[in-house]
């Protein structure tokens, strides 16, 4: 055994029963933790998944979104899309009971119980019971997102086996999170000519964006600010301040975009064509 290699050894040194004992409580725990968290992802995921008729960079940023929210938050949000049976509502109330215990309280709650070596097989027990608890929710949880999945054209044995190939974890992208106050100083037209054009919309740090199923979402694709093409109604209106991309929605694809002059606002409707999900928006002034 090497210097600091694992196994029943610490720092070069051969570990004693009550130590090998203890390292077993840590890696119990650790198994328990990281299906708690294999879970919480899937119901991140899950609710990703509700979003409908997205692009793949919006499902980027919306995994960027959510990524950074706490369990509380995406179960108010499964709650609100009704994501789940009130069944599974219910695991999950418990299940987010027993994570927060376990990443705060557990250790605190179990000394008598780890610190003598004949009532530790009590945390075994506990821990397995527990695993077994929040695997079995993340079974549920899993056929939803493969659903997801298989109904959007992905091979989930191709994705399996180019996960297998990879020697890192590729990192996710990042995305400037919108305020409810930014300065817009443009809106354009794209493609210029075209019949069917969406609208670009310039900020103050000349990132562009453009609509989405909730406002406004990141450009991806790079313009050139000399071949956009300004909108006619909202020429002179430049700058606009305390200008909210992320409007009330009373549905997916249903909400107005305040231009704060002239009266002018940004409609946005859904829309179908020939069976279609497209949408439809429209420069409108307030009465």
């Amino acid at each position: 055994m090497k210097f600091g290699e694992c196994g029943d050894y610490i720092i070069g040194i051969a570990m004693t029963d009550d130590e090998k004992n203890i390292r077993d409580c840590f890696a119990y725990f650790g198994r328990t933790i990281y299906m708690a968290q294999c879970v919480e992802k899937g119901i991140m995921n899950s609710l990703i998944s509700s979003y409908k008729n997205i692009t793949k960079t919006r499902y980027d940023e919306l995994l960027f979104e959510k990524s950074q929210l706490t369990l509380g938050q995406l179960k108010r949000e499964i709650k609100q899309k009704k994501i789940f049976s009130e069944n599974v509502l219910e695991r999950i109330e418990v299940f987010h009971e027993k994570r927060d215990w376990l990443a705060h309280s557990y250790w605190w709650d179990r000394a008598i119980e780890f610190n003598q070596e004949n009532l530790r097989f009590k945390i075994f027990e506990e821990l397995d019971q527990l695993t077994a608890d929040f695997e079995a929710l993340n079974e549920i949880i899993e056929e939803d997102n493969k659903k997801f999945l298989l109904e959007n054209g992905v091979n989930i044995e191709k994705l399996v086996d180019e996960f297998s190939k990879l020697d890192k974890t590729p990192t996710n992208p990042s995305f400037r999170r919108l305020m409810r106050d930014e300065t817009l100083l443009g809106v354009y037209l794209y493609p210029a000519k075209s019949t069917l054009q969406t609208l670009i919309f310039m900020l103050e740090d000349s990132s562009y964006w453009t609509l989405c199923e909730s406002g406004l979402t990141f450009f991806h694709l790079k313009v050139e600010l000399s071949k956009l093409e300004p909108l006619d109604k909202t020429i002179g209106i430049f700058p606009v301040k305390q200008f909210n991309p992320k409007p009330k929605t009373v549905r997916d694809w249903e909400y107005s975009l305040d231009l704060k002059k002239n009266g002018l606002f940004v409609k946005v409707q859904p829309n179908e064509i020939s069976e279609k999900f497209m949408y439809k928006w429209e420069v409108k002034k307030h009465r």
